[in-house]
């Protein structure tokens, strides 16, 4: 059962603090799967839309599709401000996907994927996609491990002093899903399949990095609760300790995993 609280209260941080894809990115979407402008999109998992409303341009219709209804509220103003008309905001999960949503060329997930009972997803998108459509899962991982970065240690071991050595999830603890995602595909309906990987630089400020731990399921203002103005306080001390600028580089590598139907 798919838990409804993982992000309570993170949509405005969500679409202010989460990072966006690379440019290259959308353009291999485009290029890979031939989109006309003609065909329908599904964003699984949509969050506030970073994957839907950048890619809204290059289809007839979007459906972006979520559990967490302030989600899908801060995606319509996001999505009015980018004037993408041709979304429709939908609540439901990988639980509620049916047939009766009609073919879509493509189906998209980002940072989502892994929430999922993925063998079940996969089998019913497979029926839910048009041939010479398909699927991308998009997520991201550091090109140096966080354990070697001495600013995202100091993060890790704040957010330990309050939440302890368990990473939460909502108001559960996040159980991690050691099969890689390229075992489960592999198994599935879906027979091609290719990974393409984009790197990124991002600087980060304190506020930048606050705003971002306010967007997770595992350190959201919700989960720290009363303990949130002291765990900011300790926080900003333990980066500005490290550099008093406040700033703070971060190399990451944007994996997408292209399948094919």
């Amino acid at each position: 059962m798919v838990r409804r609280d993982l992000f309570k209260g993170t949509a405005k941080y969500y679409a202010r603090y989460r990072p966006g894809y690379p440019r290259a990115f959308f353009a291999d979407v485009v290029k890979k799967f031939s989109i006309s402008r003609k065909e329908r999109l599904l964003d699984l998992g949509c969050g506030t839309g970073q994957l839907a409303i950048p890619l809204a341009p290059y289809f007839e219709k979007v459906i972006a599709m979520d559990p967490e209804p302030e989600m899908l509220q801060e995606g319509k103003r996001q999505a009015k401000r980018a004037k993408a008309k041709n979304i429709q905001w939908v609540r439901g999960d990988s639980e509620t996907l049916s047939r009766r949503m009609r073919r879509f060329k493509l189906v998209v997930m980002g940072r989502s994927f892994h929430w999922m009972d993925r063998d079940k997803v996969l089998k019913k998108l497979y029926r839910m996609i048009e041939s010479g459509g398909g699927i991308i899962i998009v997520a991201e991982h550091d090109v140096i491990p966080a354990t070697k970065i001495r600013w995202k240690k100091s993060v890790k071991k704040v957010i330990q002093k309050y939440l302890g050595e368990e990473r939460r999830a909502g108001s559960g603890v996040y159980k991690k899903q050691e099969e890689r995602h390229q075992a489960v595909i592999a198994r599935s309906l879906f027979k091609e399949s290719k990974i393409l990987n984009y790197r990124a630089t991002r600087t980060w400020t304190i506020p930048k990095i606050l705003g971002h731990l306010y967007s997770t399921s595992f350190s959201s203002k919700a989960v720290l609760g009363k303990n949130r103005r002291s765990f900011e306080k300790d926080l900003k001390r333990a980066l500005l300790v490290l550099n008093p600028k406040g700033k703070f580089i971060e190399q990451v590598n944007v994996e997408a995993i292209y399948i094919w139907r």
